[in-house]
């Protein structure tokens, strides 16, 4: 069986509205609503995003 890594984006992979939604995140440090109009796949297919030098852990929920 092999060992499962965690997927890793950087920051500036995702597109401006992504990184937009990321910071905005950042900054309030609870549940933020994705605008329908931002791709959420990247936060889905990845794990971790490397924004300044440090990893942070995503998840994504969808209704």
């Amino acid at each position: 069986m092999f060992p499962i890594t965690p997927q890793l984006i950087p920051f500036s992979r995702m597109s401006e509205a992504q990184r937009t939604v990321f910071v905005q995140e950042l900054a309030n440090e609870s549940i933020t609503v994705v605008p329908e109009n931002v791709y959420i796949d990247i936060w889905v297919k990845n794990d971790y995003v490397v924004y300044q030098n440090k990893s942070y852990r995503v998840a994504v929920a969808q209704n």
